[in-house]
This record gives structure tokens, C-alpha cells and sequence, in this order.
């Protein structure tokens, strides 16, 4: 009867429903009365991490924003002025460095978004106050007399060197790409430009009429005639032209001409990073990139809370490349693009290429980035909605870019007016611009939910599966046709009495021309099971360069077949118990490397199914595992950014990425990855977990919770964040490793069953979780061909939470009535819900969904 297969048809759908529910982790694993504090998702929003532990929390005032009226007018409520928010991430009263004060890494805020009024607006490089990082590599030695060099090596070579002799300033050519559409803009920028000193420019011309035009102006070009209509398909041509510039050895200062020079750029470049950038950020949180706390309630209390990094787009309309292999590689991937991928928007390639690592056969450039002071080299919005508000100010910036304004005509010549002619109200013009703007959380205060929930229930696996299908978990070749080489160092003699690098000599083993490389496990007094089992699994996987490196324990691992070394007196004075383990980790590591010994450092919990040395690929400094559980988290993504007030701008691009995991990488032998495990070192023996175990917190385990918070948000900002004002990055190259090969235990609860049941990884890390032994155990059975082994483990560990399997855990067939019974009646009992943030939707008696209002169905 059409009644009962109605009926059917409703118990199918509600139970499909349910299901997804338990995969948005709001229903299935609620926290017993015992569990710790569930803390509302609204603490995200300013990026706090909240412990697990109730008494430790401590209330924070929220980073200053925006007033209401200004919120009011950016179409976002404002933040109350009474809410407080759990502890900011790094937070500290000690000033450590980079986690908060003035420390060596240079100011930085306390706040993972950092506040209004806090910003550098110094427009001349210090570079004699700035951190070390990786030396350019040029492409001719900044001494030789050869130049420019390869002048006969493309079509058009002979040409461009011509030019770049004739308008060159120390190598350097400021290049615009244009034709004589758009002549006149072009006259006015000529002009502005020579009024800002600047001498040294050139237009790649790519039609016929207009080289004439730039001869009678005395402006160098380059003529390359295309037939590229349309600003976007012109802005797609200048990558395949910067690659020319850089083969033959010019640095360039890439424009549009939709800016207005007011002081000579080259005069405020650091020239220490392959790429520096213009952002479009408009606060330091937005434009030097910030860092955000993720909240999946469902792994629990102890891994429900990772960090992500996020930093709006750089503008590929103004960027300066240094003639370096990596800015040639860099261009060469870009204009692989552009040619590849026609409906690739050239903007959204160059912010995905420079933000994000090296994965499968996306090989990287290998580049070391510069974000430019956003006051400097100055948006539309932050001179127009906060350097317009500021009366009397003497601020001038170097260049300010059209780029968040249409008509962008008037806005030029308000910025020409007021700097180059005097007009002190010239800004004013535009006085019905909103004076204010809105920091980048606060915009999506009232999305939080489901740009959260949203990303951490993702399951987009296809690019990362689709790699390991095609060639298993082994190195793969360049999709692009590039390759980053490192700079080793030599190995050097140990010390007589360092014991570690004595043992290290020991177990080392080369691979073809590869360093001499070993697994390094650094262990506590507290983890003699999950390092057994890690030594057993690593011996069965035919690993057998492995050095254990013990602070207490010793006893209890010799006798494994493998180096055991008593480090204890390795571990630095100063370090807390709670620390011990990962500061003794981070001095071994900075030493090997530094004698010249390649090491994958590996915590306890891990479980080898084969060789990880046959899965490197040795050509960046540091390959990470990811903490992320799909393609989107692990590789990063486009995250766009809705500020309605902008009008026809409101939408800012930007990357998201979720962190890695510091417990689990390699490190090549190369002054960079000595460089960053000692600031990792320097971060861990000031941040402020070492102050609260100094202060007695470590005997109810909360201390050790924030050194492993500390150690992976120090990791992600070193890795990932780009150099800014005086702080410099490491230079340290980064790999992302692949998620389905090195599987973390999020990935394993997650898609293990599904995805690992035909693919077999390299390694699994239990780091979501505490209770690393069964886990340990689960994996080990499953991937040795116990079906039901991973069916076993709750998604929450049980340490926090009940072990009792859901409800809806037997075979998945909804279609019968015995056994969607339990899940509808708890569905219906249990209502309201919330999907993907969007709280109201109920379960009717008869099994029927009732959406809110404005909530779209089917």
C-alpha cells in the first residue's frame, strides 16, 4: 500500500538524515555528566583555546573591534562589550617571544588576531633589526659581471635585455603590462611616477600602436603583441613575462597601473624574501594572517580543539620577485597555470601558490615570502576607510592600490591630489565612506557555526586519494616540471662526549645521495607502552635506523635491538616536567641537523606500516604530517571573506589551512631546519605553558595539555606565517605529507575504514586522542587484516567520553522500521537540532521534519 511505502520511504530519509547527524558529531557521543565543561562554539570567534580542565579557565577580555556604530555600518552586529572569551591562543603576561610582548621574534600581539592600534607603520626596512633567513639564491651572483645573462636563450631574449640595460636601477625594473586602450590611465601613472623619483620603469607592450606612444614619453618597454582582451586575460600574460625578466636575471616590481605611486617602492623593499607582497588585508590580523582555533566537539574533550591558520589574499596587481630560482620556479608553475587552466582567475592562482606547501606532485617554488606593511604599500579600504578618518595625519604611504573601489578613477586622483599636489581634504571626497572597519572574525560572527562545523566534518578526500592511487605513498614527479634542491650541510664530527650524536653516527644510513638519515624517538618517564609498540611496528616495517633518545626509561627499552640513549641530561635547565619531553626533543633535533644528520623525529604513538624513508621526497626543508583529516584542511583552500559594507568588493579571498603536527616530521640537514627547531626551542622555554608548570599546574595534567598546544601553534606560525615588519621566517621550505599515508587518528576514526581498507599507509599517529594504546592496537589489528578492529573505537577517545558504541552502529539499512526505531524515537525526543549552525530544526512525532523559518529544504 502506497501508505506503508510512504511510510518507508519517510523512516529511509529520516535515517539518512540521522546518519549525517552522527557525521556532524552533535548527537551520537554527548558528553556524560562527568565529562568536562562543553564550552559554546562563540569562543571561537577570537580563536581561544579552552582547556579541558574547568579550573583553569581564566576569562579574558575579547581583542578590541570595531565600535557598534562601525559594526553597525559593516552590516555586522558588534561584539558586546561584556562578553568575555576562554584564553587567547599563546597567551602570556611574560613576553614571550611571538607568543606575545617584544620578545627575539619581534612584536607580535597577544591575541591570535592581532587588534587595532597596535600597527607598524614605519615605511623603511630595518633590516639590521630583523631575524636571519635563508639567503637568496639569485640567478646571477649579485658580483658577477655578466649581466643580464641569457640573451639568446627565447624568443624576444635579445630584446628584453636590450631594455632591462636601458631602464634598470641596480637590476631592478619596475614592469607594467598594458596596450593603448588604456593610454591615458597610463599617462597619469608615468607622471605620478616620476614625480615619486621613480626612473626605472617598463611596459611590457602587448599591441602594436603602443611601443611609439612610450617612445615619445622616454619609458622603456618591451613590445610582445597579444591578442589577450579583457583586464583579467592581460593580468593572465604577466607571469610567462616575469619568468623572462627573472631568466635574465632582472628583479621586477610587478604592477598594474590602477596605483599611485607617491614615494620611490624600491627605497622601502627588505630584499629579503623571493617574493615580497601586497596584501589586502586592512588590519595586521588580515593582512600578516592570524590564527583560529577549530572546534570538533565529537573527538572530545582532548582533541576537539586544533589551530588553522588564515591570512586574506595577496593581490597579484602589485608584487615584487627577486631574480632567485625559486621566483623563476615560481613564475614557471604560474604561467603552467594560466596556459592549463583557462577559467584559473590569475589572482586566485598566485595567492594559492604562495600561501600554500608543497603536496603529492604539486611541487612547490620553494619561495621564503615578505608580506609588505599594508600602511606602505597601502589598499583602497585602509586608506579610504582608515588613513581618511585620521585628521592631521602625516602618514604618506609608499603606493596606494585602486584595487577595493569602482569607479577606481576618482580614487586616484583624490590619492594624486592629496600627496603629490597637497590637497589636504582631497580624501575627503568620499565622505560618505564608512570610517571604520571591522576585524576579519567579527565578519563572520554570525556564520561561525557553519564555516566551522562546515570545515571540521569535511570528507573531501579526491586529490590526496586519487596521488596514492597513481603511484601508492612513493615520491611523485612535478606536475609543473620544477624541482627545489636544498642546501645540505656536511656531517661533522661529534663532540667526545655527546653521546646522542655518537649513537646518531651509529645508526645513520644513507640512501643513494641522500644525507646520512635516521628515525629519532624522543620518550618520557610515562610512555614504556606506546614507545614497545612503536619500536615493534618500526622493526616489523624493516626500519632499522632508529636512535631512542629517553629522559628517564631506559631500562625498560633496552634489550628492543635498536640505540637507546639516556638523554636526561639533554634536556634544557630550564624546562618544566610537563615540557621536558618537548624541549629535549627540539635540542636533539636543531643538533643532528646541525651535524649534518637528516632526521625524522617521531612521538610514541605511532604505529609503522612500512619504511616513511621510501616515501620522502628530500626536496624541502621540513616535511610535515598534517593535522588535517581532508584535501581542504591538509592542503588549504580559498576562503572568502564577506564585508557587505564594500559594495561591489564585499568578497575578500584569502587561504585557510589547518596545522602540523610537530610530533611528526622531517628535517633535512640545511641551516633552515637548524634555524627552526631553535626557535621552536626559544618559543617552548618562554610561551606561557612553561609558566603555568612552573606555577604547580602539571600535577592535574592540564600543563601538559598547553606545552602540546604551545608546540603546535609555535610549528604552524614558524612554518607557514610570512615574514613582517622585523620578524623574518626561518626560510625553512615546507611538504605537507600525505594525509592517507602519514594518517593521523583523526583520519584513522574518520575515513579509516573506508579509505584504508584497500590502501595501506606508511604510518598511523595517534595525536587526536589520549588513549594512544588501544588506539595503537585498533590500527595495528585493522591494517593486518581485522575488519572490525577500527568498528571498535568511539570517534571521541575514552578517556573523555563513554565507549558505548552509537546506537545506529549495526548494518546500515534504514529501510527497516525494528531497526530506525531507537535513532527516530531519540530524534524526535531530543529535538530542537542544529545543522551546520542553523539551530530550530525539529523532528515531529510522526518522523517529519520541521525546518526554521528561512531555512531551505530538499
Amino acid at each position: 500500500d502506497n501508505r506503508l511505502v510512504m511510510r518507508s520511504a519517510a523512516l529511509s530519509l529520516l535515517g539518512i538524515t540521522v546518519l549525517l547527524l552522527f557525521l556532524s558529531h552533535t548527537f551520537f557521543f554527548p558528553a556524560p555528566a562527568a565529562a568536562p565543561v562543553v564550552h559554546p562554539k562563540v569562543s571561537l570567534l577570537h580563536g581561544g583555546h579552552i582547556p579541558p580542565e574547568p579550573d583553569h579557565r581564566t576569562k579574558t577580555k575579547a581583542p578590541p573591534s570595531a565600535s557598534p556604530a562601525a559594526a553597525s555600518a559593516a552590516g555586522t552586529p558588534a561584539a558586546a562589550d561584556s562578553r568575555s572569551t576562554p584564553p587567547t591562543v599563546g597567551a602570556t603576561g611574560t613576553g614571550a617571544p611571538g607568543l606575545g610582548g617584544h620578545g627575539p621574534f619581534g612584536p607580535e600581539s597577544v591575541a591570535p588576531y592581532m587588534p587595532h592600534g597596535q600597527e607598524d607603520r614605519r615605511c623603511v626596512p630595518r633590516r639590521e633589526q630583523a631575524l636571519p633567513s635563508r639567503p637568496l639564491n639569485l640567478t646571477v651572483p649579485a658580483d658577477s659581471a655578466e649581466w643580464p645573462i641569457n640573451c639568446a636563450s627565447f624568443d624576444g631574449a635579445a630584446e628584453l635585455c636590450a631594455a632591462v640595460k636601458t631602464a634598470a636601477v641596480r637590476r631592478e625594473v619596475m614592469v607594467g603590462v598594458a596596450n593603448s586602450n588604456v593610454q591615458g590611465q597610463l599617462a597619469k601613472w608615468i607622471e605620478a611616477n616620476r614625480r615619486a623619483g621613480i626612473s626605472n620603469m617598463l611596459i611590457v607592450a602587448i599591441d602594436e600602436r603602443l611601443p611609439q606612444w612610450l617612445e615619445s614619453q622616454k619609458v622603456a618597454c618591451w613590445p610582445r603583441p597579444d591578442k589577450a582582451l579583457g583586464s583579467h586575460k592581460i593580468s593572465a600574460q604577466k607571469f610567462k613575462f616575469v619568468r623572462s625578466f627573472l631568466t635574465v636575471g632582472a628583479s621586477v616590481l610587478m604592477t598594474d597601473i590602477d596605483v599611485v605611486y607617491l614615494q620611490n617602492p624600491f627605497d622601502h623593499l627588505w630584499r629579503d624574501a623571493d617574493i615580497e607582497g601586497t596584501t589586502d588585508g586592512w588590519d595586521d590580523g588580515s593582512a600578516y594572517g592570524w590564527l583560529e582555533q577549530l572546534d570538533d566537539p565529537s573527538l572530545g574533550a582532548y582533541g576537539r580543539f586544533r589551530p588553522a591558520m588564515r591570512i586574506t589574499a595577496w593581490n597579484s596587481g602589485l608584487w615584487y620577485a627577486a631574480a632567485t630560482h625559486a621566483s623563476l620556479r615560481l613564475m614557471t608553475i604560474l604561467a603552467y597555470r594560466m596556459e592549463h587552466e583557462p577559467n584559473t582567475w590569475d589572482q586566485a592562482a598566485f595567492g594559492e601558490e604562495v600561501a600554500r606547501p608543497a603536496r603529492d606532485g604539486h611541487h612547490a617554488a620553494g619561495i621564503v615570502k615578505r608580506a609588505l606593511s599594508y600602511w606602505c604599500f597601502a589598499n583602497s579600504k585602509t586608506v579610504f576607510r582608515r588613513l581618511r578618518a585620521e585628521a592631521g595625519s602625516t602618514h604618506r604611504p609608499v603606493v596606494v592600490h585602486a584595487n577595493y573601489h569602482q569607479p577606481k578613477q576618482p580614487r586616484m586622483d583624490a590619492v594624486y591630489d592629496r600627496w603629490h599636489l597637497g590637497q589636504a581634504d582631497a580624501l575627503g571626497r568620499f565622505s560618505t565612506e564608512p570610517t571604520a572597519v571591522v576585524p576579519a572574525p567579527e565578519l563572520e560572527v554570525n556564520s561561525l557555526h557553519s564555516i566551522n562545523d562546515g570545515f571540521v566534518s569535511g570528507s573531501d578526500t579526491r586529490n590526496a586519494l586519487a596521488a596514492v592511487k597513481g603511484g601508492g605513498c612513493r615520491p611523485q614527479p612535478s606536475l609543473h616540471g620544477v624541482r627545489v634542491s636544498v642546501a645540505v650541510l656536511p656531517v661533522k664530527a661529534c663532540a667526545p662526549a655527546d653521546a646522542v650524536c655518537s649513537a646518531a653516527s651509529d645508526v645513520a644510513v644513507r640512501r643513494g645521495s641522500s644525507p646520512p638519515e635516521l628515525l629519532l624517538l624522543v620518550v618520557g618517564s610515562s610512555e614504556a607502552e606506546p614507545a614497545r609498540l612503536f619500536l615493534q611496528s618500526a622493526s616489523a616495517a624493516g626500519v632499522k635506523n632508529v636512535l631512542v633518545a629517553c629522559d628517564g626509561l631506559v631500562a625498560a627499552l633496552q634489550g628492543q635491538g635498536v640505540t637507546v640513549v639516556d638523554a636526561s641530561s639533554d634536556v634544557p635547565a630550564d624546562a618544566s616536567a610537563a615540557s621536558r619531553v618537548a624541549r629535549l626533543r627540539w635540542a636533539l633535533v636543531r643538533r643532528l641537523v646541525e651535524h649534518g644528520y637528516g632526521v625524522l623525529s617521531a612521538a610514541a604513538p605511532t604505529h609503522f606500516v612500512s619504511d616513511p624513508f621510501d616515501a620522502l621526497y628530500r626536496d624541502a626543508d621540513v616535511e610535515a604530517m598534517t593535522v588535517g583529516w581532508d584535501d581542504p584542511s591538509s592542503y588549504g583552500y580559498n576562503h572568502v571573506i564577506d564585508d557587505p559594507s564594500m559594495g561591489f568588493t564585499r568578497f575578500c579571498h584569502g587561504s585557510r589551512i589547518v596545522g602540523y603536527e610537530p610530533r611528526l616530521f622531517f628535517a633535512m640537514p640545511t641551516a633552515e631546519s637548524e634555524r627552526l627547531a631553535r626557535r621552536m626551542g626559544e618559543r617552548l622555554g618562554t610561551a606561557g605553558s612553561e609558566g603555568a608548570a612552573r606555577g604547580g599546574e602539571a600535577a592535574g595534567g592540564s600543563a601538559y595539555d598547553r606545552v602540546a598546544r604551545d608546540e603546535r601553534e609555535a610549528f604552524v606560525r614558524e612554518l607557514w606565517l610570512p615574514s613582517r615588519n622585523e620578524y623574518a621566517h626561518p626560510g625553512a621550505v615546507l611538504r605537507v605529507l600525505n594525509y592517507l599515508c602519514f594518517v593521523n587518528s583523526k583520519v584513522l576514526a574518520r575515513q579509516g575504514q573506508r579509505v584504508l581498507a584497500s590502501h595501506k599507509p606508511v604510518l598511523v599517529h595517534i595525536d587526536y586522542h589520549a588513549d594512544v594504546v588501544p588506539r595503537l592496537r585498533a590500527a595495528a589489528g585493522f591494517l593486518a587484516g581485522q575488519a572490525d578492529a577500527l568498528r571498535q573505537l568511539t570517534a571521541a577517545d575514552t578517556t573523555t567520553h563513554a565507549a558505548a558504541r552509537p546506537p545506529c552502529a549495526g548494518a546500515r539499512e534504514w529501510n527497516g522500521a525494528d531497526e530506525a526505531a531507537p535513532a527516530v524515537r531519540a530524534a524526535v525526543e531530543r529535538s530542537p537540532w542544529s545543522w551546520g549552525g542553523v539551530p530550530g530544526f525539529v523532528f515531529e512525532a510522526g518522523g517529519g521534519p520541521s525546518t526554521p523559518p528561512g531555512a531551505r529544504r530538499g
